[in-house]
């Protein structure tokens, strides 16, 4: 049986500066505790090929051992 190995590279395509077309939810005018900051944030809009993502949350944890065998 062979086994055959290919490769693809996609690029994100930087579409520039937010447009109007997105909007950040308005927030009620609720709660009167807190003092306005100026909150700047790095962000950009990125358009993304249709290709199958996977994401794996991994967490590896050491069995339990009596202490004396950990030295």
């Amino acid at each position: 049986m062979e086994w055959a190995i290919t490769s693809h590279t996609y690029y994100l395509t930087f579409l520039g500066p937010p447009t109007s077309l997105f909007q950040p939810p308005r927030r009620p005018g609720l709660g009167t505790v807190g003092k306005p900051i100026r909150l700047l944030a790095n962000h950009f809009q990125v358009q993304i090929p249709k290709i199958d993502v996977y994401h794996y949350d991994v967490d590896i944890k050491p069995e339990k051992r009596p202490r004396r065998v950990n030295r």
